[in-house]
C-alpha cells in the first residue's frame, strides 16, 4: 500500500496534480498555490502544468480564497518547471514574505532575464534558477544572504545561478558577507540610490574623474575636470567655476565641465638689438600656426632660430608659450679687442678676458641664445670656450666674440 501511495505522489509531481487553488497575480497572470499551513494561514506557488504565459510577473504577497487570505511564504519545488524551454517571464518580482524558493523552481526557465528576490528569503534550493541562460540580473533585497540548501555555498552558487555575466544588486553594506558566503568571483555590486552621470563638454579639450567616488555609503562625490594638453579648465556647465567641486547627489543628476582652448605667448627677440629687427609675436591658440621672421640690419645677417632652424620667415604651431631669438651674425667676424664702451673692453686669445668697472654685470651667451658664463667686474682668469660665435653683455653694452 505504501509503495502505490509512493507511486502516486511521484506521478503527481512530475505530471502536475492539481494544485490547492488558483489566484490572478498582481501581474495579471493566474497562479496556483498549495497549503503549508492552513491553520497559519500561508501558502507556496505550486506547480502547475498549464502555465503558458510571458513578460513581467509579479507574485502576490497575499492570496484569497473562500474568502479566506493567505500570506505567500514560499516557491515550492519545480513550481514553473513546466515553462523550460518554452514561453515564460522575462522579470520576476518576489515579494518580502517568501521565505524560500524551491529546487528547481525556475529551472530551464529560458526567457528570464532579471529577477528581484525579496528581502525576507533566507533558503534557496539546489538549481533554483540552473540553465536560465539569459538571466542577467538578480536583485537581492535582504542584506543578510541566503543559505543554500545542503550548505555548499560556493560549489552549489553556480548551480543554484546560471552565474555566468549575471549582475547580483545586493543592499548596501552587505558586500563582505554576501562574497564570504555565496561567491568570491560573483559580480556583486551595491547600487547607490541616484544616478550621477558626468563629462565633458568637448571630450578632445579634457575630462571628468571622480577623486572622492560617490558610493551607496555617501550622498557626495568630489569630481575634478582634468585639461588636455593646450586647453584650461573654464567653468561647469552650471555655472560653478571651483573645480575639483564637491557635489552632493539627491536625484539623478548630471554635472559637464566646459573647457577653452590656451591663449599662449610667442616672445621673439633677437639675440642682439643692433644686428637686426624681428616679428610675429603676440598671442597665440594653441597649435594655431604663426610665422616669424628676422631682418639683419646692414653688416649683418640671419643665421638661425635659437630652436635650430633656419627658415626666415619661419612658419610653425605654437604649442606652449615660448621665446624665439633670431640669431644674427655679422659678416666675417673678428678676433682680438673690441672696445665695448668707454674704458670696457672685451677680448678673446685663447681665452676671454673682460675689462670693465667693478659692479658691472656681465653675461655671455651662446649662438642660441643660451647663458653659458656670468659675473660682475673684469675676470682675473680668462674664460675658455668651444670654437664659435658669443655675445657677451657687460652692463647694457653688447659685443660679438668668436672663439677659434
Amino acid at each position: 500500500m505504501k509503495r502505490i501511495a509512493l507511486f502516486v505522489a511521484t506521478f503527481a509531481i512530475a505530471f502536475g496534480a492539481r494544485a490547492s487553488f488558483s489566484a490572478v497575480a498582481p501581474s495579471g497572470q493566474t497562479l496556483y498555490f498549495d497549503y503549508v499551513s492552513q491553520n497559519d494561514h500561508t501558502v507556496e506557488v505550486a506547480m502547475h502544468t498549464y502555465y503558458e504565459w510571458n513578460g513581467a510577473l509579479v507574485i502576490p504577497d497575499s492570496v484569497e480564497n473562500d474568502g479566506v487570505w493567505y500570506t505567500v511564504v514560499g516557491i515550492g519545488a519545480q513550481a514553473f518547471l513546466s515553462l523550460q524551454n518554452h514561453c515564460g517571464p522575462t522579470a520576476i518580482t518576489i515579494p518580502n514574505t517568501v521565505r524560500y524558493i524551491g529546487e528547481r523552481a525556475f529551472q530551464s526557465v529560458t526567457p528570464l532575464q532579471s529577477v528581484v528576490i525579496g528581502s525576507g528569503v533566507d533558503s534557496i534550493a539546489h538549481n533554483a534558477f540552473g540553465m536560465c541562460y539569459n538571466l542577467e540580473q538578480v536583485t537581492l533585497l535582504n542584506p543578510e544572504p541566503a543559505a543554500f540548501e545542503g550548505g555548499s555555498m560556493n560549489w552549489d552558487f553556480a548551480y543554484t545561478f546560471y552565474s555566468s555575466g549575471v549582475v547580483f544588486n545586493i543592499p548596501c553594506g552587505s558586500l563582505e558577507a554576501y562574497c564570504a558566503a555565496w561567491s568570491q568571483t560573483a559580480d556583486f555590486r551595491e547600487p547607490v540610490a541616484f544616478e550621477l552621470a558626468y563629462g565633458a563638454e568637448n571630450q578632445y579639450m579634457g575630462s571628468v574623474l571622480q577623486q572622492v567616488e560617490y558610493t551607496c555609503q555617501s550622498d557626495s562625490a568630489v569630481l575634478l575636470a582634468v585639461p588636455a594638453s593646450g586647453y584650461h579648465f573654464v567653468e561647469w556647465t552650471d555655472g560653478v567655476v571651483v573645480n575639483p567641486r564637491t557635489v552632493h547627489i539627491t536625484c539623478d543628476t548630471a554635472f559637464t565641465a566646459r573647457f577653452y582652448t590656451d591663449t599662449l605667448m610667442l616672445t621673439v627677440v633677437p639675440n642682439d638689438v643692433r644686428y637686426g629687427g624681428v616679428s610675429g609675436g603676440g598671442g597665440y591658440l594653441y597649435a594655431e600656426p604663426a610665422t616669424v621672421s628676422a631682418t639683419a640690419y646692414s653688416g649683418y645677417r640671419f643665421d638661425h632660430w635659437s630652436d635650430g632652424a633656419t627658415y626666415n620667415p619661419y612658419t610653425f604651431a605654437v604649442m606652449e608659450s615660448m621665446e624665439l631669438v633670431a640669431i644674427f651674425v655679422e659678416d666675417g667676424g673678428t678676433n682680438g679687442i673690441e672696445e665695448v664702451a668707454e674704458s670696457m673692453t672685451v677680448a678673446y686669445d685663447g681665452g676671454l678676458v673682460v675689462h670693465c668697472l667693478a659692479d658691472e654685470p656681465v653675461t655671455v651667451f651662446d649662438a642660441v641664445g643660451r647663458r653659458v658664463a656670468a659675473w660682475h667686474g673684469s675676470n682675473e682668469k680668462p674664460l675658455s670656450l668651444p670654437a664659435g660665435v658669443y655675445v657677451v653683455r657687460v652692463g647694457d653694452a653688447v659685443c660679438k666674440v668668436v672663439a677659434r
